[in-house]
């Protein structure tokens, strides 16, 4: 009977704490903004959208939407924790803060777990960052800004303190595309092009806590494609395609980065005038591995440049590196050795400088399908026959189990495909004399390992 009564007498408090936790409940909220709304809170449906962004963030809390449609909106934006804001579309919804402020300042400001998407930030003149995405340090926050069109910025995307994705955006003609500055943020799919003399991709990190990945990323810059000079504790880049347009370096990782992993990236020079560098690192460990590096036959550039003293944390094992005055360069290097292994330099002034190549390293033609812009569609795959094929670390397979091909596809980072049997390439600089009754043929002679005589 006594246990009867003590329930009974818990049953209204119980109910009572029940009915205070629903009722303090947040419910998430879809709210709308367009130019053609009558701007009445809570601005719950077209008709009554607001007029503003930043007038419908005001009153919005974590966990609501909003979309906003079409038109041009000249605001700076501050979100709060938690929101999803979506734009009608990167060339049709646009946040434009030209004329806003007179001095540095951020169009957008991006707080943590938010999703950003579907906007055109254009920044004013290169005084200001496009999105700013803003974290709370040791707080592991996250988040996603995608589907974006950010222009003139000082930085395209600056992602400070925060472990948000960057994902699929397009950042034309500012300073600095994106830098990830103290932050495990995964950057990838994005499209980055500018005619400045800056960076695609910059990485800080002083305290050396974070392991940022760059990835899949399409970049073109007449400064330098991705650039760690003061950079994170572990650093991935991998499958990006760099374009360096007149002078500058593909990737350059510094001192200050302590674990670098560099494979399967595309760095080439766009034209015959660029002077391309391509990977320049220091001395702590760095794995570089199946990178094409494609320079200009008769200009100067370096394919891999190695700063440092102890060079034996390095790797450089399966690269493909064309063109330029210089193979794999070594600096400040006392042992006169280098772990470079398995590479293929073709076509290049001087294929080693600061130590000597050993018997693992080639110098043959790579037989890639294509890789003269004047001939079609560049194509990096190799032919049938190249003796590039299972000619790469013998440690490392590629994803069909073989052993690891030297070049752009190969390693457990590349890709499965069908090798090409392509015919010699048609032979150039074609001259005919004639000599005492014959007519003598000659012409500049195939490189091809499939080509051993002519019909």
């Amino acid at each position: 009977m006594k246990s009867k009564i003590s329930l009974l007498f818990l049953l209204p408090f119980l109910f009572l704490v029940f009915n205070f936790s629903f009722s303090n409940q947040t419910f998430a909220t879809i709210r709308y903004v367009s130019k053609t709304g009558s701007s009445i809170p809570p601005y719950t449906n077209w008709a009554t959208a607001a007029d503003s962004i930043q007038k419908c963030i005001n009153i919005s809390q974590a966990g609501d939407t909003i979309y906003v449609a079409n038109g041009v909106y000249k605001e700076l934006i501050v979100m709060i924790s938690g929101l999803a804001l979506i734009g009608a579309g990167m060339d049709s919804c646009i946040i434009d803060t030209r004329g806003i402020a007179s001095s540095y300042y951020d169009g957008v400001i991006v707080k943590d777990s938010c999703l950003f998407k579907g906007f055109q930030v254009i920044a004013s003149n290169q005084i200001g960052n496009g999105i700013k995405a803003l974290g709370q340090s040791f707080v592991n926050e996250k988040g996603l800004i995608t589907m974006n069109k950010i222009v003139d910025g000082v930085g395209g995307i600056w992602v400070f303190d925060s472990d948000i994705t960057v994902k699929e955006n397009f950042c034309l003609n500012n300073y600095i595309g994106i830098i990830i500055d103290y932050s495990n943020s995964l950057v990838t799919e994005n499209h980055i092009y500018s005619n400045q003399k800056g960076k695609g991709i910059e990485i800080f990190d002083l305290a050396h806590l974070y392991c940022p990945v760059i990835q899949n990323n399409f970049i073109e810059t007449n400064g330098t494609g991705i650039s760690s000079v003061l950079g994170p504790r572990s650093l991935i880049i991998i499958n990006n395609i760099i374009t360096v347009a007149e002078v500058g370096w593909g990737i350059i990782i510094g001192n200050s980065t302590d674990t670098a992993r560099v494979f399967n990236n595309l760095i080439m020079a766009k034209n015959s005038h660029s002077n391309l560098g391509g990977i320049g690192i220091s001395n702590q460990p760095r794995f570089i591995s199946n990178n094409l590096i494609l320079g200009n036959y008769e200009s100067e550039g370096t394919g891999i440049a190695v700063n440092g003293t102890n060079l034996n944390l390095v790797e450089i094992l399966n690269n493909l590196i064309i063109g330029g005055e210089y193979g794999i360069y070594s600096d400040n290097n006392p042992s006169g050795t280098l772990p470079a292994f398995y590479n293929n330099i073709w076509k290049t002034g001087t294929k080693s400088v600061g130590f000597t190549l050993d018997s693992t390293n080639l110098s043959v033609d790579p037989m890639l399908v294509n890789d003269d812009p004047t001939q079609g569609e560049l194509d990096f795959h190799l032919q049938m026959f190249s003796p590039l094929i299972d000619a790469g670390d013998p440690n490392i397979t590629d994803l069909d189990g073989t052993r690891s091909d030297i070049g752009l596809y190969g390693g457990p980072f590349g890709r499965r495909y069908i090798y090409q049997d392509l015919p010699p390439k048609v032979p150039v600089n074609l001259s005919a004399t004639v000599d005492s009754g014959f007519i003598k043929l000659s012409w500049n002679r195939n490189t091809e390992s499939d080509t051993s005589y002519y019909n």
